[in-house]
């Protein structure tokens, strides 16, 4: 640890403490410090500029609130003009009268300058008519909820139910014998998968949900296998949630849920049955 040896503060890094004793105002050379850096600052920002913008020059400006004669330092590049003296004098000045007069001003000088066409069209949410540019292809009138309507409408249908990837876990694709090519959401799931095709029993990944309430909710839910045989479902689960004693209680058929122990105790009598 290095400490500062105006204030005691400690530092991990030796260049934190060199940086910390400039800033330090405990440090007796901390003005010469602070104008040191000033200097240095504005020098490297007007060196900046110059080279990237052109030379700096000098103009004597008329203020048009207070009317008195101000200098300004502006770049040859700069072409953003400049009318008052101060934040106060361009706060005042904005009055109504002068409003008037600088919309005046710009109304003329936007005479005679196309625009774009715009029209009518109907929101089929709320179907009252807005109007737009043509160029744009809102359908919406551009109330949130609106917008939020037709989004779900436009994915009705695309959203939801079984996608493969969508779970948790990270999953993998699996070559069956029996089932074909299957995506299989865990390393349980497979490790049963193997289980079933060494025992030459027909089964398939299932993609049919069944309905149950969680929370006040209807929910879908997809159990992991389908044996087609016995026509009974299978859950592979690695732990036990309140959301899965909701969808066992709610299902309607024959429902077999495996734990790894119970994995592995499948295995270990498959293979005393080879042996």
């Amino acid at each position: 640890m290095y400490k500062c040896n105006f204030c005691g503060r400690e530092f991990e890094k030796f260049q934190s403490k060199g940086a910390h004793i400039i800033a330090c105002k405990r440090n007796p050379k901390y003005n010469e410090f602070k104008e040191l850096k000033i200097c240095s600052l504005r020098k490297w920002k007007k060196e900046k500029f110059v080279k990237q913008h052109g030379v700096l020059v000098n103009k004597n400006k008329i203020c048009c609130n207070c009317k008195k004669i101000f200098l300004i330092k502006e770049f040859e590049y700069d072409n953003k003009e400049k009318y008052f003296c101060s934040t106060v004098c361009s706060h005042s000045y904005s009055t109504k009268e002068n409003r008037m007069k600088i919309n005046e001003k710009i109304s003329i000088s936007m005479t005679g300058k196309e625009f774009t066409e715009r029209e009518y069209r109907k929101c089929p949410i709320c179907k009252e008519n807005f109007r737009i540019k043509k160029t744009l292809l809102n359908q919406t009138c551009g109330n949130k909820k609106c917008i939020n309507e037709l989004i779900k409408l436009k994915n009705k249908g695309k959203t939801g139910g079984y996608r493969e990837g969508g779970g948790r876990c990270k999953g993998e694709w699996y070559e069956s014998p029996i089932a074909g090519r299957v995506y299989l959401g865990s390393s349980y799931e497979v490790r049963y998968a193997k289980y079933l095709d060494k025992n030459n029993i027909n089964w398939k990944r299932n993609k049919d949900y069944f309905l149950y309430e969680y929370q006040g909710k209807e929910r879908k839910y997809y159990p992991d296998f389908y044996l087609i045989d016995a026509n009974e479902y299978t859950e592979i689960k690695g732990y036990k949630t309140e959301k899965d004693d909701a969808k066992w209680k709610y299902f309607p058929h024959k429902l077999t849920v495996l734990f790894n122990e119970d994995l592995k105790e499948l295995e270990t009598a498959h293979i005393a049955s080879v042996l």
